[in-house]
């Protein structure tokens, strides 16, 4: 009995000091409160209906993001069943448009996959290597991942990706005593509507998203790393690459915001199923502007109506607002892609800012280790789908890129800007450093584009009389073969397609209509 007395008198301060999972509070203190309707007790969204009458003995009971896909039935379903239906029909959530269109051009089939049954081996190696390729490359920003680990990439998976106010650093900034100041996705707890951060934490770098605010992605090589304070740094990196800083959009300058144009159906969808996302497309520049045979379904103050009268605009309705209006484009031209499974890591000491957080960190780790003596890690690399690790690793560049001129096509009856997406070139190193695939180009997919750079109108003279934007490489360079990846070949998109001959003439050529129309035009502008 004495025994017995003693051991209860040795467990009571661990007895007292122990945490009881059930009563979040106690460490959670001054958390936010969920607003209305989400203004549930904690278990209703973070433990599992089967577990709510069981004690709580650890975090592993307690589920971090209930918002996340694998959890919409459970959590989410009873009051959202209309928004998951939306969602998992959309673009964001299948990448459809991504998947297919990039298979098309790197294994010359018609594919019809998802990001929930892309397979992640093929029937001979090229095309386990491009499905590989999506798997850990391409497809890092669906909803059912969480972001890289990068400034400005931190992002949770599923609704809270979009709906909760994201941690530019990695570090949440809320009033909860336990979590302030610690690593976290989320700067605080609570659901928001969309802002700019959720969408650019996805859509940066080389796509549609960080050009708004005038940000084109520098060149990979360390020697394209400008520093620009007196110490001799290097500028600070967001969204995994430093930037150079171009003319910013002018909506983004007047106060617009993504949400402004792109509406909760195109984004989080509307039931239907899209391959691209023309399809989707709900506000366009005419819902605001007019057009040619429309009158604007917005109205604003201050806002400048279209003129069909002006020279600029008399003779193209036939072309895109951003044909014209677009300041600058972003342009990749030779994407190269090499799977390596050795252990060769010092070759890449110069590229180890690729605008991929997790190969760039490691690579960087690993020639750190290799330089003090010590034994380089095993070489792995996500696979995002499976969030498993899977051997080797994947080194990506671009032989140049460009932004000073654009490149025309036509979709549909829209004569629009186009860019290659991509110029797939691959290569592949097995583990015992055989070189089975070397430099093979793929294919090439040139798709519509419409730069997020909007301004006033160029120049004519910018497209007329000028045979790079009519697609005949960059003049007046002679032809070589790295001009030529600027002369547009193929479309995956099949109401894509690049200019015909008679085209290009008119376009090249000064017509009598044209130097009538262009004097009249410098007459407008005097």
């Amino acid at each position: 009995m004495r025994i017995l007395f003693f051991l209860i008198f040795l467990l009571l301060p661990i007895l007292s000091n122990a945490t009881d999972f059930n009563n979040c509070l106690s460490c959670h203190k001054g958390i936010e409160q969920m607003p209305k309707p989400h203004n549930f007790s904690c278990d209703q969204c973070h433990v599992l209906p089967q577990d709510r009458n069981k004690p709580i003995t650890s975090h592993k009971m307690i589920v971090k993001n209930p918002s996340s896909p694998k959890y919409w039935n459970t959590f989410c379903y009873k009051c959202h069943s209309k928004q998951i239906n939306d969602v998992e029909h959309s673009l964001h959530y299948t990448a459809y448009g991504e998947i297919n269109k990039t298979l098309f051009t790197l294994i010359h089939k018609k594919t019809n996959y998802t990001v929930q049954d892309l397979p992640a081996k093929g029937n001979n190696l090229l095309e386990t290597l491009s499905f590989q390729f999506l798997r850990q490359n391409c497809l890092k920003c669906h909803i059912s991942t969480e972001g890289e680990k990068g400034t400005g990439l931190y992002r949770p998976s599923g609704c809270a990706a979009c709906h909760m106010p994201l941690s530019k650093d990695g570090i949440y900034l809320g009033n909860d005593k336990a979590m302030h100041g610690k690593p976290s996705n989320i700067a605080y707890h609570k659901f928001i509507k969309p802002q700019m951060q959720n969408c650019l934490s996805c859509h940066n770098k080389q796509y549609v998203g960080t050009d708004y605010l005038g940000m084109f992605p520098k060149e990979f090589g360390e020697t394209y790393r400008t520093p620009i304070n007196k110490e001799g740094n290097f500028p600070p990196v967001i969204y995994g690459i430093d930037y150079n800083y171009l003319a910013k959009d002018v909506h983004y300058i007047a106060g617009m915001t993504c949400m402004s144009c792109h509406t909760k159906q195109e984004v989080m969808g509307n039931g239907k199923f899209y391959h691209n996302e023309t399809q989707s497309l709900q506000v366009t520049c005419q819902t605001c502007h007019g057009g040619y045979h429309t009158k604007p379904k917005r109205f604003f103050k201050h806002i400048k109506l279209f003129n069909p009268n002006i020279p600029g605009h008399k003779y193209h309705e036939n072309v895109s607002c951003s044909a014209c209006h677009a300041q600058w484009t972003i342009y990749d031209f030779g994407f190269y892609a090499l799977k390596d499974d050795t252990k060769d890591y010092t070759k890449w000491s110069a590229f180890t800012l690729t605008g991929n957080p997790q190969v760039d960190k490691f690579l960087s780790h690993a020639i750190g280790l290799i330089e003090e003596g010590k034994s380089a890690p095993a070489l792995m690399q996500e696979d995002f789908l499976t969030g498993k690790m899977e051997p080797g690793l994947w080194h990506i560049g671009y032989l140049f890129t460009r932004w000073e001129y654009v490149i025309l096509g036509k979709m549909g009856s829209k004569y629009v800007i186009l860019r290659p997406m991509y110029q797939y070139y691959f290569s592949y190193k097995n583990a015992q450093g055989k070189v089975l695939v070397n430099n093979k180009f793929m294919g090439a997919d040139w798709e519509p584009y419409f730069p997020h750079t909007i301004g006033k109108a160029r120049n004519c003279l910018f497209c007329h009389g000028n045979k790079t934007v009519a697609g005949e490489g960059f003049y007046p360079i002679k032809d070589n073969f790295a001009t030529n990846l600027m002369k547009p070949t193929t479309c995956a998109q099949s109401n894509v397609r690049v200019l015909n001959k008679k085209e290009k003439e008119n376009l090249i050529n000064y017509t009598p209509l044209f130097k009538k129309e262009y004097l009249r035009h410098l007459n407008y502008n005097k």
